[in-house]
């Protein structure tokens, strides 16, 4: 159930809380100055703003698959991050969470652990802004 805002409205936010009345109806409006800052910036602050905090409604937990090339460092295994992944939380050696003793690094865009089967939690960047918590939505107007 989508219950957020799409990103034109966010946008239309962003235009609002900067004083302007210049408003668009579409982000690939070739002929709006808006359309095209907005399209040019909003990736960016989105991004921006999904780095600074754990939003719920912007993770996920995944099971790792292993690269076929390990590690020459420290570890003897090397996980590939999901595409969609702005920020690793962290990285558990089970389904049953966190372990004192889970070790785990980013290199590259890849996880470098000791782990047999780690579970990654991280931040997505979505693929449908509705489905963004309306505070979410706000803060990434704001930035």
């Amino acid at each position: 159930m989508s219950v957020g805002i799409d990103e034109v409205e966010i946008c239309n936010t962003a235009i609002g809380l900067c004083g302007s009345t210049d408003f668009i109806q579409t982000l690939t409006d070739p002929d709006s100055q808006s359309a095209r800052r907005c399209s040019q910036f909003f990736p960016t602050a989105v991004k921006k703003v999904l780095r600074k905090h754990d939003w719920n409604c912007a993770t996920d937990v995944v099971l790792l698959a292993e690269n076929s090339e390990a590690p020459i460092f420290k570890y003897d295994k090397a996980f590939a991050l999901p595409v969609d992944c702005i920020r690793a939380i962290n990285v558990y050696s089970s389904e049953l969470g966190y372990c004192s003793y889970d070790r785990w690094e980013i290199r590259r865009r890849n996880i470098h652990t000791d782990m047999e089967t780690p579970y990654l939690q991280y931040v997505f960047v979505p693929e449908d802004y509705r489905e963004l918590d309306i505070l979410l939505s706000d803060t990434i107007a704001g930035e």
